[in-house]
């Protein structure tokens, strides 16, 4: 489905040295997210809400990479970069876990797109469109069908209008080279995922008290990774039964997020948690040459 990543609002005061709170906890998340496809970017050890020397030091270096003022502070206009570069390489990660990649499809034009098609040549564009539209907030977002539909004109229409394109919602040559040289820069610059990072997607059935099976272990093993940063949210232990321990740790972590507090385990609950520790397992591992976040001193 067609993704764009909802962001907690700009906290309206300017975050830095002795900022603490969920805002200072929410940025750091999204850094260290962020650090994993940008490893230029160092890593921040503690995500705890406090915005000490590390944070400092990562949105600084956020700020060198995206050509804003490098301040070291979270104004307003570095707040919603950081959103937007957060929500785009969710949005990779999201294709690289459709199990879609570029080899199942011809790079090169062939014949014009037009509405009403149906191939893998409308597949390959709809992925270039999505992966464009990961980076450029102006492209419309697209599911991968196969399918020239309504969707993809008008996806094709924002992509002609970013490129100054004559905006005709047909994909000739000029726009499918183009498409395909904006995506190719995209790849090039963006490492791609370990699919050992991606989470389980929701299982498709409801996990409540009383259930047993291997998804409430895995759930029970992404609230306990979680709690190590989020320490109001309860580990419990990797049993596969979902008693009162496992119900109370949900609980807290819908309170936590905004959720319905229920205890219950839907789609939307699943996929808070598993985008969550996601988040937290990719943020907290450190690429090859990529600074840790402290100092490492010899013995």
């Amino acid at each position: 489905a067609p993704v764009r990543f909802n962001t907690m609002s700009y906290p309206n005061q300017l975050l830095g040295a002795g900022s603490f709170g969920m805002a200072v906890q929410t940025i750091q998340i999204q850094l260290n997210r962020i650090s994993r496809n940008y490893p230029a970017i160092p890593k921040i050890p503690n995500s705890n809400g406090n915005y000490d020397s590390a944070t400092e030091e990562a949105v600084r270096t956020f700020q060198e990479v995206f050509n804003l003022a490098p301040t070291g502070t979270v104004n307003k206009s570095t707040w919603y970069k950081i959103a937007y570069i957060y929500a785009s390489v969710k949005r990779l990660a999201e294709l690289d876990s459709e199990g879609i990649t570029r080899d199942e499809f011809p790079l090169q034009f062939t014949e014009n797109l037009t509405p009403n098609m149906q191939n893998e040549q409308i597949r390959g564009l709809q992925y270039f469109l999505a992966v464009v539209g990961a980076y450029y907030e102006s492209v419309l977002p697209i599911e991968i069908t196969g399918i020239y539909d309504q969707q993809t004109e008008n996806s094709v229409r924002s992509f002609q209008q970013v490129y100054g394109l004559p905006e005709t919602g047909i994909v000739d040559e000029q726009t499918w080279n183009d498409l395909y040289r904006a995506y190719a820069g995209i790849v090039a610059s963006v490492p791609t995922e370990d699919a050992e990072w991606i989470p389980q997607l929701y299982p498709g059935i409801v996990l409540q008290e009383g259930v047993t099976n291997d998804y409430v272990r895995i759930l029970q093993e992404y609230l306990t990774y979680i709690h190590r940063t989020v320490a109001q949210i309860p580990e419990v232990r990797n049993t596969g039964y979902f008693g009162p321990l496992t119900k109370n740790s949900v609980i807290a972590f819908q309170n936590y997020r905004g959720l319905t507090p229920n205890g219950v385990v839907g789609a939307v609950t699943w996929d808070e948690i598993a985008g969550l520790y996601s988040d937290l397992r990719f943020g907290y591992e450190k690429r090859p040459y990529q600074s840790p976040g402290y100092t490492i001193r010899s013995s």
